[in-house]
């Protein structure tokens, strides 16, 4: 699983909810505005608290053939998540 966020801050935290939970995630400060993903790299995209009407495309894109996105945060990441590419990013401007 891999998670973006601006917030350096939040993907500190982020980091460190995981390990103490044993989740295996790789969390990255990035802006996703200027680095966007790459073309047909995830098969599940969560975007959360964040709306760039400009990474529509990017973000369908990055999709593979059968993936799927999702902008509602409430959703249930896919249960059979292994070998698979996920990824989940949030707003730039939330406050942490």
């Amino acid at each position: 699983m891999t998670a973006w966020d601006l917030s350096p801050v939040a993907i500190e935290r982020l980091r460190s909810d995981a390990e103490a939970a044993g989740l295996q995630v790789t969390a990255e400060a990035r802006d996703v505005i200027s680095q966007p993903p790459v073309a047909a790299s995830f098969d599940f995209i969560l975007v959360s608290h964040f709306l760039e009407r400009s990474l529509v495309s990017a973000i369908i894109a990055a999709l593979n053939l059968e993936g799927c996105s999702s902008t509602r945060p409430s959703v249930k990441v896919p249960s059979v998540t292994a070998g698979r590419q996920i990824l989940i990013f949030v707003s730039p401007t939330m406050n942490y």
